[in-house]
């Protein structure tokens, strides 16, 4: 009897612990159960948390289910549910039980829809804490997670994005994530594809990664490596597009010029509080581009790039300065780029009025460098090895040096714009140094002599926030000379208005005279410029120019004195005037000195017919201009000089 009593102690407490097991399941299935957890979650959540029904299961791999989970959101939330879920199914290992570490070996969420939502200092998935309470990691392990029909509803007010993303597949053991998004990111409609093969569910670990988004203008596709650590946590292959860079501003804070439509192919990559694009090349409107950017998070945002073009289109600099890209057939221009030149064409301006956006000048800084080999346009200027360097430091934009090489030349070019000024100042010094004409200006049958080397110096201060503005309120002076050369006597003996010498230049062919100088100084005040000198002086002729070029109205006003100095019958001496728009311009002769030789003509021929061509005979009061005077002038507001060995033209 006494070897009998420990054995039935023993069985005793295996039945009793039983009977305890059994009896908690049963409490926890039952109605009083589940009320008593729904209230304890309650508690611990501050929401009021239901529960459908339990089940328990038990054997070697133990489990739960729990039907009709739902964990409502905040009143102010839009979706009614944080959790709402047919069902949770949780299949644990046994032993880990014991040791008081559960292992879920398998977690099945069924019809599950899932409401994420922040505003302003609120969010929906922070729980009421009581106080002094802390958040403790819950000890539990997942090895595997199969999602069937999950829906998340995502809001967030605080980047004005709204999605809905369908969710399907597993978590470890091989299975992959497949999400499909739709809604709107930024205020731009989005959609999206995405899938995670092979995924696990442990934040450290690398997973593969495959997706696609279309977000406003903006599509994208990434392929590569990705994990939840912020640190190294993205490696992706990137080719993205769009109708202009500048539009990725609107996801990310980003100060980007305008550009033509792009499309590049690089590598992403986030090193520690950076985010880099590397080893890229694509196109940017019609040109090619290549090169090499990082984003540099800190207190204040720093963005650096080089960047390289073997062949650029010179119209897809345009959106740069505010112009759009040129639209014709065989171009590439975003739709609203077309919109633009379609108003501007309608307008009838020359200068851009598309304003900057100085306002998001000082959320960044900015070190771009950028380097072109060859450069083309429509006029088929030869324009080479253009070299740019873009900073934009504490709401300063320069463009400092900016120079390229043209017709045998080279033009260098400092900008400053200060965004902190209102308006916006801007600033322009500009040199011009030893372009060839000839190469300028194409090549006739009739003009084969080379035309001179021109030479100019531009400094002018304004205020605005686009080009217009900007020329429209100059101050400051234009300088430009031409050393030697020739040019048309076809073209003097017309301004002079010299019918017979043109008539015979016509007949035989056009012979090229010596050009002694020509010289342009002006003044801008308040976007006026007015010649303080403007003399082009020939061998033939001499002709002055006198009047003002209004760059706020875009409106010439200027008249040419042409002076021959040499005799020539039917001469219609007479200024001619230049008029009308920069787009536009009108060139005529004044009526009233042509009409007044014309009336002493036909009273002359009434006395004798042989008479009638004395008014037309120019005896040719011009005289030589003072060239070396002149010169010196324009060479003392910063023209650089032609070097003294330079041959004679």
């Amino acid at each position: 009897m006494k070897q009998v009593k420990p054995l039935a102690i023993a069985l005793a407490a295996i039945v009793g612990l039983f009977a305890l097991v059994f009896g908690a399941i049963g409490w926890i299935e039952s109605d009083s159960g589940r009320r008593w957890l729904e209230r304890k979650a309650s508690e611990a959540s501050g929401r009021d948390v239901t529960i459908g029904r339990i089940e328990v299961r038990l054997g070697w791999r133990p489990g739960i289910r729990i039907n009709g989970l739902r964990i409502p959101n905040p009143e102010w939330a839009k979706s009614r549910y944080l959790l709402d879920t047919q069902y949770i199914d949780a299949q644990f290992r046994l032993l880990p039980l014991f040791y008081g570490r559960p292992v879920v070996e398998n977690l099945t969420l069924v019809q599950t829809r899932v409401g994420v939502e922040r505003e302003t200092n609120r969010n929906t998935w922070t729980f009421r804490k009581k106080e002094g309470e802390q958040d403790k990691p819950l000890p539990v392990v997942v090895r595997r997670i199969n999602i069937d029909h999950g829906h998340v509803y995502f809001r967030d007010t605080t980047f004005d994005t709204t999605l809905d993303v369908d969710v399907s597949g597993g978590v470890g053991g091989g299975a992959g994530i497949e999400l499909v998004a739709k809604g709107v990111v930024r205020r731009l409609p989005a959609r999206a594809v995405a899938r995670l093969p092979g995924v696990l569910p442990t934040p450290d670990t690398p997973v593969e990664i495959s997706a696609a988004a279309a977000i406003g203008d903006i599509t994208a596709a990434a392929a590569g490596i990705v994990r939840a650590a912020d640190v190294d946590g993205v490696d992706v292959d990137v080719d993205i597009s769009g109708a202009s860079l500048a539009d990725l501003k609107r996801l990310v804070t980003v100060n980007l010029p305008e550009t033509p439509p792009y499309r590049l192919h690089g590598r992403f990559r986030n090193p520690a509080r950076a985010f880099i694009f590397e080893k890229f090349e694509g196109r940017v409107g019609d040109s090619d581009m290549s090169g090499n950017a990082s984003y540099s998070r800190g207190k204040r945002p720093l963005l650096e790039a080089q960047l390289r073009s073997t062949l650029l289109d010179l119209d897809d600099l345009g959106p740069l300065v505010g112009a759009p890209p040129k639209t014709g057939p065989g171009e590439t221009a975003a739709p609203k780029q077309k919109q633009q030149a379609k108003q501007i064409d309608e307008t009838g301006k020359v200068l851009p009025r598309k304003r900057f956006e100085v306002e998001s000048w000082p959320a960044m800084d900015a070190d771009v460098r950028f380097e072109a080999k060859k450069i083309v346009d429509a006029a088929r200027v030869p324009i080479e090895n253009l070299s740019a360097r873009w900073t934009l430091k504490n709401g300063v934009l320069r463009f400092d040096p900016l120079s390229f090489t043209i017709a045998g030349g080279k033009i260098t070019a400092n900008v400053r714009l200060d965004g902190n000024q209102r308006p916006v100042l801007g600033k322009a010094n500009i040199g011009i140094s030893a372009l060839n004409l000839s190469k300028l200006m194409p090549a006739t049958s009739k003009m084969t002599q080379p035309l001179g080397t021109l030479y100019g110096r531009v400094d002018i201060t304004g205020h605005g926030t686009s080009i217009a503005d900007l020329f429209g309120s100059a101050n400051g002076r234009i300088a430009m000379l031409v050393n030697g050369g020739y040019i048309s006597n076809l073209l003097v003996e017309i301004a002079g208005l010299d019918v017979a010498e043109s008539l015979r230049i016509l007949a035989t062919r056009d012979v090229a005279v010596r050009l002694r100088c020509a010289v342009s100084d002006l003044s801008m005040k308040d976007g006026i410029a007015t010649p303080e000198a403007f003399i082009i002086d020939t061998t033939d002729t001499i002709i002055g120019i006198d009047g003002t070029a209004d760059f706020k109205a875009e409106a010439l006003d200027l008249v040419t004195h042409p002076k021959p100095k040499d005799p020539s019958p039917f001469v219609l001496r007479s200024p001619v005037t230049i008029r009308g728009t920069f787009k536009d311009p009108l060139v005529r002769p004044k009526i009233g000195p042509i009409a007044a030789r014309a009336g002493a003509a036909v009273v002359l021929g009434a006395v004798n017919p042989l008479l009638a061509i004395v008014p037309f005979i120019e005896t040719g009061p011009g005289e030589d201009s003072d060239c070396g005077q002149l010169l010196q002038r324009v060479k003392s507001e910063g023209v650089e000089a032609p070097p003294k060995n330079a041959p004679k033209k």
